[in-house]
This record gives C-alpha cells, sequence and structure tokens, in this order.
C-alpha cells in the first residue's frame, strides 16, 4: 500500500463518527494520526478496586493520593520483521525457490532488523512493542538471533540512561512451524530445530514475560494463547499482549501442533482479556492491546477475501475489546499500513492500528506519542495517541 494511499484510507477511518465517551481524531501532516481517547470513572469505581486483592490495588491508591504520574510516553511499534538468520543460509536451488515464492526479503532481513533498532534507540521510546512473526519459519536459530538483537537494543538504551520496555509476542509464523521452518546451509532444504509455546516464553523472558503482572492460564489440556500477558510500561497505562496463534492441536483443526495462517481469540481467552482491561480501567489505566491477527476489517472486503488476517471471532472481540475498556489494538500480519475503526452499540470505540511488515517494501516502523491528563484525585483521564509512520529509508 502507497503511503498516499494509506494516508487516505487512514483518514477514512479516523473521521467515522465517535462515541459518547468523547473520542475525537485529527489528521496531521507527515503520516501522523491522532486518536484520542476519553474516558471518566467515579472514584468509587476506584476505591473499589483499591479495596480488592488484584494487581490493581497499588495503582488505584496512588490515583486517590494523585501522585507520581507520568503525563506522556513514546512508544514505538514494529511487525513481521521475519528475521532470517544467515547461519541457515546457502545460495542453492531450494533456498532460491523459498525466497523467490514469497515477497519477504529474507537475505536483508537482518539488516532491516538492525536498521530498525538503530532508529529505536535513538529515538529513546519508553515502551517497544512487536506483534509478531519474529522469524522467517520459527526456527530456533533465528528466535536466538532475533533475541541478541533485541537484547543488545535494550543494553543500548540502557546505557544511554532509557529503561524501555520491549514487548514481543508470536505470529502464526513463530511457533510449531515444522511445514515451514527448514536449514538451507548444507546446500538443501533440511529440516531444523523449532520453538514450541514453552521455548518462546523462555527465550523471550526478558521482552515482557519477566515484567508481566499478570499471565493467561490456558490451562493443562490446552496451549491455545498461553503466551498472552499483561505490563503496565507507565504508571497509567496497561497493555495486554494476546496470543492469537492456532499452532496447536486444540485450536488449529489439523489432530497436531503446527501453525496455520488464522488466528483466534478463544473464549476463555477473551473473556480474560475483558477481566484484565475492566480492571485496568476502574483504576484509570488508559488500556491497550496488542496482538498478531486483526480485530477490524481494513478493507470492506478483507473477511471475505483474506479473512485468515482477522481471528476468526473478530467481531465478537471487537465488541468485548472496545466494552471492557480497550482502546486500541496494535496489529500486524497483513504487512500493510492502516488504521480502522468501530464504534460499538453501547458507545465505545476501538481503533485497530495495523503496522506494516519490516521484511517488505516500504519496511515501514511506527513511532507514536501518547499524552495525557487525568483529574486530580480521581480515575477520570483524558489521552491523545499521535501515530507516525516511521520509513527506514536504504539499509
Amino acid at each position: 500500500m502507497s503511503p498516499i494511499l494509506n494516508a487516505v484510507v487512514a483518514m477514512a477511518a479516523l473521521l467515522l463518527p465517535f462515541s459518547s465517551m468523547g473520542v475525537d481524531a485529527c489528521w496531521k501532516r507527515k503520516s501522523v494520526a491522532g486518536i484520542s481517547f476519553g474516558s471518566r470513572w467515579s472514584g468509587a469505581g476506584a476505591t473499589a478496586v483499591a479495596m480488592s486483592a488484584d494487581p490493581y490495588e497499588a495503582a488505584a491508591e496512588t490515583i486517590e493520593a494523585g501522585t507520581d504520574y507520568p503525563n506522556q510516553i513514546k512508544i514505538v511499534h514494529l511487525s513481521d520483521v521475519h528475521y532470517f538468520s544467515q547461519k541457515l543460509y546457502a545460495d542453492c536451488g531450494d533456498f532460491t525457490i523459498a525466497e523467490n515464492s514469497d515477497r519477504k526479503m529474507f537475505r536483508e532481513s537482518g539488516a532491516i532488523v538492525d536498521k530498525a533498532l538503530a532508529e529505536i534507540v535513538a529515538y529513546q521510546p519508553d515502551l517497544v512493542i512487536l506483534s509478531g512473526d519474529l522469524t522467517k519459519d520459527g526456527e530456533l536459530v533465528c528466535h536466538q538471533g532475533m533475541h541478541e538483537k533485541l537484547a543488545a537494543a535494550k543494553k543500548q538504551l540502557a546505557n544511554a540512561g532509557k529503561q524501555a520496555m520491549f514487548c514481543v509476542i508470536n505470529g502464526n509464523h513463530d511457533i510449531n512451524n515444522d511445514d515451514n521452518g527448514r536449514d538451507f546451509s548444507s546446500g538443501k532444504a533440511e529440516h531444523t530445530d523449532l520453538v514450541d509455546p514453552l521455548a518462546f516464553k523462555e527465550l523471550y523472558a526478558d521482552c515482557g514475560y519477566d515484567d508481566a503482572i499478570a499471565k493467561f492460564d490456558a490451562g493443562r489440556l490446552s496451549q491455545g494463547g498461553s503466551l498472552s500477558y499483561v505490563v503496565r510500561p507507565a504508571k497509567g497505562v496497561t497493555l495486554i499482549v494476546v496470543d492469537s496463534g492456532k499452532y496447536s492441536a486444540d485450536q488449529n483443526g489439523l489432530g497436531r501442533d503446527e501453525h496455520v495462517t488464522s488466528g483466534v481469540v478463544g473464549e476463555k481467552l477473551l473473556a480474560w482479556v475483558e477481566s484484565q482491561a475492566k480492571q485496568a480501567r476502574a483504576a484509570g489505566d488508559i488500556v491497550f492491546v496488542t496482538q498478531h491477527h486483526g480485530v477490524i476489517p481494513h478493507f470492506s472486503m478483507e473477511p471475505e477475501l483474506m479473512g485468515e488476517y482477522l481471528v476468526d471471532n473478530y467481531e465478537d472481540c471487537q465488541r468485548r475489546y472496545a466494552d471492557a475498556g480497550v482502546s486500541a489494538v496494535f496489529t500486524g500480519h497483513m504487512h500493510a499500513n492502516d488504521i480502522a475503526s468501530i464504534t460499538t452499540e453501547a458507545g465505545n470505540t476501538l481503533y485497530d492500528i495495523e503496522t506494516c511488515a519490516t521484511v517488505t517494501y516500504p519496511s515501514d516502523i511506527r513511532f507514536a506519542t501518547l499524552s495525557w491528563k487525568r483529574e486530580e484525585g480521581t480515575a477520570n483521564v483524558e489521552a491523545t495517541l499521535a501515530v507516525e509512520n516511521h520509513p527506514l529509508g536504504s539499509v
């Protein structure tokens, strides 16, 4: 999608009617979209949370004291980096077939990731979101290399005095991908070590999981959604990180643990997201979600033509996310830049902020600034999220 078309589409989405909750939007030059969230929560609601035994008890008490809240944070969103390690590469016929059957720049993916992370370090963000498809096809070596790059960027930010939180989630290519994960280094395509949900969580422990204030429990007999978690990157902001992948027999319909392109937020996970969002909003937080698959169509025929790029139950998700208090969802998967929105019958508006793949042209990432103000001593808050498409330029 061209930058001009992206701007037109995003503008059209943002100029839809807004809810009675005080949501408005504006379109600014340089592909910057301004989204405003307005919400008012009674002091009684915050007090009730403060009295309950949940992760937001301290947050609600701070609201009542009216102290120590920031009024702005900087966010980066990138998606679908599809990092391919050169350790698995050889200039051979099998790799040529794999490369020519896709539009991803696998051989250049490492340089593109390095450029993106250099730009991120220069931006000095508070929060970095990676919404899935971190690797070519879930190869362990690629995951290890991608984590090394993220760890190096975190260290550079820390050395500059910036303690940024990095939050990753899996995409459809990242987990149990035996159908596609291959090592070409011998001169032909061979099976290679892959990553399952447990290995993913352990490998990226310092990219969200160690900072989690809540983690989803899928249960003993299910893997679906098991990588979901919640973080609080700043006082007043909650991010719910949702695993929308279908990589296990309990969700993919294959009878075996293997990835598929489509995604879903199962009922148990969806109810958990609702609960986490409601708790956070009652505590006065602005609530975001990130996941790989979209929840709002970005063009009218998307459900019919490219339904695998939305979660199977997208209509249920968008309504329940919005009515639980989620303001926006950071998504990827489509390899395109767009912002779409819906308003529920209850009058709550939700934005789906879709970011393109770094591994395919034009390789943009998103820079965003979240600014907000709250009413002293209450959980009432108004916020604006300014989102900018950031081209990486030549690599």
